[in-house]
């Protein structure tokens, strides 16, 4: 989509060019230099892309994969060991953590999942 937003800022920066005086040698040469930046674009964005692992959640995936996804990505309960039940709107979490802040940050993430109604904690902090 911002391929395409782009792409056709430069034809119409180039037309108005145009249509001020410019010939066809110097819309030629904007528009050159407009598909320049914008492959270097892609090709710098496609490079923090592979550094970045976002979590993947398939296409179609229900409200469990949503959930679980989103627990996993968060850095502060990479250690953390829980599992994810879900019935209809409702989910279930029940499992082991290392802290209150853990136990507080997954019910957060949960209830803040799209879809989620409500949150039965079940989670244990490790003594």
């Amino acid at each position: 989509m911002r391929y395409a937003r782009r792409l056709s800022l430069v034809w119409l920066a180039s037309v108005c060019l145009l249509l001020a005086g410019c010939t066809q040698q110097d819309t030629d040469c904007l528009a050159r230099i407009g598909r320049n930046l914008m492959d270097r674009s892609h090709k710098a964005a496609g490079s923090i892309q592979e550094q970045v692992d976002l979590p993947h959640v398939p296409v179609g995936g229900g409200l469990k994969e949503k959930v679980e996804a989103r627990l996993r990505w968060d850095a502060l309960l990479a250690d953390a060991k829980f599992e994810v039940a879900v019935n209809g709107a409702e989910v279930d979490l029940k499992g082991i953590v290392k802290s209150d802040a853990q136990r507080r940050r997954a019910t957060e993430i949960v209830e803040t999942t799209l879809g989620v109604q409500a949150v039965n904690d079940g989670l244990k902090v490790e003594e």
